[in-house]
C-alpha cells in the first residue's frame, strides 16, 4: 500500500503528540508499505534537498519552515501558506492522511484527492465554541471551517472517544484509533540522576496552565521539572522566580532523557485545559508514575486517569496542590502495578495495525 501523511509539524523536529503519532505509525507501516510524509522543510542538513529518507520514511518538504505561533496563537498566515503548498502533493497515493491541524490544508487535500487517492483526516480534538475564546469574532470563521472540514474526508480517524463524540455532534462519523506508546522501549530506559517531586511535560503555551501549576507550589518546598519549550517560557521562568518555586526548565530533550526524568519524578502533572489525547500520560503510566490532571471539558486526557493510578481535580491551584500531596502519600507499589498494566494496552504496534485496518477497509 502507498500511504502519505500531510502535516506542517514533523517529529523529531517538532515534538507534540500529533507529530509523534504520525511518526510512530509511519515508522511501523514503512516496514511493509511505502510511506511518505509531506511537511515543511524542518531539516537543516542537506539544505538544498527537499526530499530525505529517515527510518524507511520519505520526507518531502512542500513549503519552507515557518513559525507555527504568533502572539501565543497558531499563526493563520502559516496555516494558509501551508494549505496553498499542500496543493503540490502527489495524488497517486492509495491513502493520503491529513493531520487536522491547522484545518485549512484539509480543504486543499479534498481538492487534491478528488476521485483519486482516498482522503483521510486524523482528528485530535473538536474546538467548537472554543474558537470564539481563541480568536474572538474571527472564531466564527474557525467554527465554520471546522464543520466544513468534517464533511470532506472519505474517512475520519478520532484519536480519543471524546473527539469521536464531539464529531458526532457535528454530524460526522469517525473510527476511534487511540494514540500509543513504546512500552517495551520505555522499560529499558534508566531513570535520571536528577529527580523532581513534580514533573510537567508539554509545549509551553497558555492552554497547558503551567503558570497555575507553578503558583500552586509556592511555599510547598516541592521541586518541579518542566520539560518542553514554547512561547510562554520566559513568562513562566519569571513566575517561578517571583513565587520562589524551585523549577528547572529543560526545554526540548531526547526521548530517553524525557523518560528518564519521568521515572525519577514523584508525580506527573498535566493541568491542560485542552488535550486531544495525552500521550505523556500513558508514558508516565508506563513508568509506573501517578498522574494528576484537571477536570476541564476539552481535556481528553482525564479519561485515561482513574484511581489508584491518578486523580482528576478542578483547575485551581489549591486543588492541584491537594491532589499532589494526596498522590505523593499513596502506596507506590499499588500505583505502579495498576499504571503499567493499563499502559501495556497502548503499544504503537497495536495502534499501527488498527490504523492499517481502517485504511484497508476504506480501499475495499
Amino acid at each position: 500500500m502507498d500511504i502519505a501523511y500531510v502535516t506542517d509539524v514533523a517529529y523529531p523536529w517538532s515534538r507534540g503528540g500529533a507529530e509523534k503519532r504520525t511518526y510512530e505509525i509511519a515508522k511501523k507501516l514503512a516496514t511493509e508499505h511505502q510511506v511518505t510524509i509531506y511537511t515543511m522543510k524542518w531539516w537543516e542538513e542537506k539544505e538544498k534537498q527537499k526530499t530525505i529518507q529517515k527510518e524507511g520514511i520519505t520526507y518531502k518538504a512542500i513549503s519552507p519552515k515557518k513559525d507555527l505561533y504568533k502572539n501565543n496563537r497558531r499563526s493563520i498566515s502559516e496555516a494558509l501558506g501551508f494549505a496553498i503548498h499542500s496543493l503540490k502533493i502527489d495524488n497517486n497515493h492509495d491513502i493520503i492522511d491529513f493531520n487536522i491541524f491547522p484545518y485549512l490544508p484539509c480543504i486543499s487535500g479534498k481538492l487534491r484527492t478528488l476521485n483519486k487517492s482516498k482522503f483521510v483526516v486524523t482528528w485530535h480534538e473538536v474546538w467548537g465554541d472554543y474558537w470564539l475564546d481563541y480568536l474572538g469574532k474571527k472564531g466564527y470563521f474557525g467554527k465554520w471551517t471546522e464543520k466544513l472540514v468534517s464533511k470532506l474526508p472519505d474517512q475520519i480517524i478520532s484519536v480519543s472517544q471524546k473527539t469521536q463524540k464531539d464529531l458526532k455532534k457535528l454530524g460526522a462519523k469517525s473510527k476511534y484509533v487511540p494514540n500509543g506508546i513504546n512500552y517495551k522501549e520505555i522499560q529499558k530506559i534508566d531513570e535520571s540522576d536528577r529527580g523532581f517531586d513534580v514533573l510537567f511535560v508539554g509545549r509551553l503555551i497558555p492552554q497547558k496552565n503551567v503558570d497555575i501549576l507553578i503558583k500552586s507550589l509556592r511555599d510547598s518546598g516541592l521541586s518541579l521539572g518542566v520539560v518542553g519549550d514554547g512561547p510562554q517560557r520566559d513568562e513562566l521562568e519569571e513566575i517561578a522566580e517571583t513565587n520562589e518555586v524551585d523549577v528547572d526548565f529543560f526545554g526540548e530533550t531526547s526521548y530517553s532523557k524525557l523518560i528518564g526524568l519521568i521515572k525519577s519524578c514523584g508525580i506527573f502533572v498535566l493541568p491542560s485545559s485542552r488535550e486531544g489525547f495525552g500521550i505523556t500520560v500513558l508514558e508516565a503510566f508506563a513508568c509506573g508514575k501517578p498522574v494528576l490532571t484537571v477536570d476541564e471539558e476539552k481535556n481528553a486526557a482525564k479519561n485515561l486517569v482513574k484511581e489508584p493510578r491518578g486523580l482528576v481535580v478542578q483547575l485551581r491551584g489549591d486543588r492541584i496542590k491537594e491532589g499532589i500531596d494526596e498522590l505523593l502519600s499513596l502506596n507506590k507499589e499499588k500505583i505502579e502495578e495498576d499504571a503499567k498494566n493499563f499502559a501495556k494496552k497502548f503499544s504503537w504496534r497495536k495502534i499501527s495495525n488498527r490504523t492499517l485496518e481502517v485504511y484497508r477497509n476504506l480501499l475495499d
